[in-house]
Order: structure tokens, then sequence, then C-alpha cells
């Protein structure tokens, strides 16, 4: 039952009696942001500190695979460890590029959808890419200004009002000058120290992503490359190699060679370093509070640094969660999907997800050696390693990876990377959430005090 204290003069300016609407976090957010704004604390709105800048519907223009290219995020990749592109743009036949990219420091606010409203700072890393036009760019010239700005939106209460002013029948969708118009309170208790709690999890986060990214690389770097030749013109493979697999792209002459040479440079099975596991898809879903259930994260969920639509699962749903239940330093991957776009796309399961859940639609690769975890997390996410999985996975509609093949991928030898390094990558980036994670809950005890 939700419950909440509204004064008589808020009840007589709606004009309705509805409890329903009276206990909705937006209007319950927004009286509380008015009863700040009574008793003498300062406000000011996005438009009056900076701009909000909606880039109109375009064209993608795809490149041609040498010509060249930017890479393109849909909206909620920016909320990923590590996004890949979802398409790569053509720098010369796509119209005003320019005007499409962003820089370090722009707030991108997701601005169409059921889960309309969650915020990203970019970094370095992302402004490497073209965003969708589904995310609005909220620019900030003062540095405390934009910091506390992008926590208070990105708090519960900022979330709240957001989503109060959506407008859309089917799909929702939040406007440019809605976002303008958004009220953030100056809360002076807290605000010297939201702003350095941001700065410092901003910073963490963005030297994070470059190690990995280095990492990647640098495996890239000294791995085999796929030949460039055309598949149209066939290869030759015995009958007797067709006995368990039919489909052209488990055998392609070019993928055995690869794994030989990677072999041949001291690389290893992951069957060898790692417990592979994929449990079972299927079971009943029971979705409940946060109080009262175990957080639940989809194959795309596992991505992403900022589960965005999280679930929780009631205990009472799985008689046996261990095969289910996430592992720190564990590696964990879509299993299930397109092997062309995020199927195999590795991410470390940190200590802050230790013993959280995963579905089935999800593998697992749990290293023998805990030291070895970054080098495996590294490999899986290299060229060389993903171009092995997109060919061992199979399936007329949803490709699907098996633990029989998955052991079998040959990882690049331990010397390409330093695995201690990536590990302690993944560890900041936990530490950067829980620096946010401090900024809003602070946030929240000053914008709701003792009431």
């Amino acid at each position: 039952m939700r419950v909440s204290t509204l004064p008589a003069a808020t009840v007589a300016k709606a004009t309705r009696l509805d409890a329903g609407y009276f206990t909705a976090p937006g209007i319950v957010a927004a009286d509380r942001m008015e009863t700040l704004t009574r008793t003498g604390v300062e406000t000011y709105t996005i438009e009056q500190v900076g701009e909000v800048e909606h880039v109109t519907r375009f064209k993608r223009v795809l490149a041609a695979s040498e010509e060249p290219s930017v890479p393109f995020l849909r909206a909620f990749d920016v909320f990923e460890y590590l996004p890949e592109p979802a398409d790569r743009l053509s720098k010369g036949r796509t119209p005003d590029l320019a005007t499409l990219m962003i820089e370090p420091g722009v707030i991108l606010v997701t601005r169409s959808g059921r889960n309309l409203g969650p915020c990203v700072l970019a970094d370095d890393y992302l402004a490497g890419f073209v965003p969708s036009d589904d995310l609005l760019r909220v620019r900030i010239a003062d540095v405390a200004t934009r910091l506390f700005t992008f926590a208070f939106l990105s708090s519960p209460s900022g979330q709240n009002l957001l989503r109060q002013d959506r407008t859309g029948s089917v799909i929702a969708h939040l406007s440019a000058g809605q976002v303008e118009k958004q009220t953030i309170p100056v809360l002076t208790d807290v605000f010297d120290d939201v702003v350095a709690l941001v700065a410092e999890s901003h910073k963490l986060q963005g030297a994070a992503r470059k190690t990995l990214q280095d990492a990647v690389r640098a495996i890239d770097s000294v791995s085999p490359r796929r030949p460039t030749s055309t598949l149209a013109k066939g290869w030759s493979v015995t009958a007797a190699s067709l006995a368990e697999r039919f489909d052209a792209a488990f055998h392609q002459e070019w993928l055995a060679e690869s794994q030989q040479t990677i072999v041949e440079q001291g690389g290893a099975r992951l069957g060898d370093v790692a417990r592979v596991t994929k449990p079972g898809g299927r079971y009943k879903t029971n979705y409940v509070s946060a109080d009262h259930g175990r957080p639940l994260l989809s194959g795309r969920q596992l991505l992403q640094f900022l589960p965005i639509g999280q679930k929780y699962l009631a205990a009472s749903v799985l008689r046996d969660a261990a095969p289910y239940e996430l592992k720190s330093g564990m590696i964990a991957f879509q299993a299930d999907g397109r092997a062309e776009e995020s199927l195999g796309q590795p991410v470390m399961v940190t200590p802050g997800r230790d013993g959280w859940l995963s579905s089935g639609h999800a593998g697992r690769a749990l290293p023998r050696d805990p030291v070895d975890a970054g080098w495996i997390w590294a490999s899986m996410a290299s060229r060389v390693v993903r171009e092995q999985i997109a060919a061992i996975a199979c399936g007329s509609v949803v490709d699907a990876l098996y633990e029989v093949d998955l052991e079998n991928v040959v990882l690049p030898a331990r010397s390409t990377v330093d695995s201690k390094k990536v590990i302690q990558a993944w560890i900041d980036f936990d530490r950067a959430n829980d620096l946010m994670a401090q900024a809003i809950d602070r946030i929240e005890q000053a914008f709701y005090g003792s009431s």
C-alpha cells in the first residue's frame, strides 16, 4: 500500500480526489519541490543554466566495408560498460555529420519508450560515437552545476519528475522543451559533496573504460585476421566433419587456421581455463519489489553498468538458484541472441553483483584460477574470439551458444594482456557505481529531509 501526506492546498489545486494520482511518485516529488520553493530553497531550471538539444531523426547512411566511418549507438547502448557500435555510418555520405557528434560532459537523456528518463554523462569513450536521436543532449557549461544536475536527474525524485511530464498515448516521449523546464533544487547542505562524488565516479568510469579498451586492442593487434576473400567461392571439407554440424559458418576453413595459429602463439581452450555453463532458460517468472526479491539481469542488462528496467525475482521461483547465480570474477555473456549483434559480448561480474541472478539466456565462464579473470574477459571481448563465437552459434531465428562448443573456443596467450590490471578496471567500475549511489542517496535525503 502506498501512503502519502499532502497539504489540502495541493488537493484543491488538482481539482481531483483519486488516491492513485496523489500517491504517484511524480506528484509526491512535485509537491515536495513546491514545498522547498515556498520555504526559500533556491532552484533553477535547466534552460537557465544550459540548453537541451533534440537532434531531429536522421537517415543512417551505412558505410561500405572499407569506407571511412563513425560508430553509431542506439539509445540504451550508452548504459553499457563498453558499448559496441550498432552500425557504422559513412563519414562522407552522412549529411551534417559534425552536428550529430557529442563531446565529453554532455548529459544524454533517453526521450522515448516505457523506460524513458535514464541519464548518462558522456566521457571520452562515448564521445567517439554518434548517439541515437532518441537521446536528448543537455549541455551545461559550469562543471559543478552540470554534475549536480546530472546527479539530481539520475535520482529517483529526478526520474519521477521527468516521467511525470511525459506524453504519448502508446509510446511515451519527452521533448527538449519539457526537460528545459525541469526544476533543480540547490540543496546547499549536500551540493559540494554530491559534485565531488559524481566527479570522482565519472573519472573512475572513464579510466576503467580506457583500460578495458586498451586491453582488447592489445590482443587484436597481435591476433590473426580473418581473410578478406569472399566466401562465395566456397571451400572443401571432409564428409566426416559434417557428422555433427551442417551449417557452413561452423566449417569455414579460416576458422580452424586461426585457432591453430593462436595455439601456436601460446593460446588455450576456454574449457581448460574456465568452467563454462548455461542454465535452463525456461522458468516461471514472478517479479516482486526490490525489498522482496533478488536482483535479476537479462542478457542485455548484463552488459549495462546501469541496468534499465531491472526486475527482482521472488525467492520461491527457483528451487535451486545456484545455476543462475552470478559470482564475482565470473565472465558472463549473452548466449542467446543475434550472432551479428551482442551474442557472446562479455562482462566481468563485479563484487557489487556477486549473488545476483541472471537468466538462462546468459552463459557463464568461471575461471579455474581467479587471477585469469581479466585475461579471459579481454580474450572473449577480442575480435578473434568473437569471430569464433559467431561461427559456432546456431539457430534459424535466434542464435544460440552451447557449452560444448564454447569450451573449444581458443583464447589468445596470457602474455598479451595484464590480467590484474583488467580485473582492477572492473572493480573501479563497481566503485564508480557506488560513488554515484552515494551521491544520489545524499540528494534524496536532502530533498525530503525530515518530511
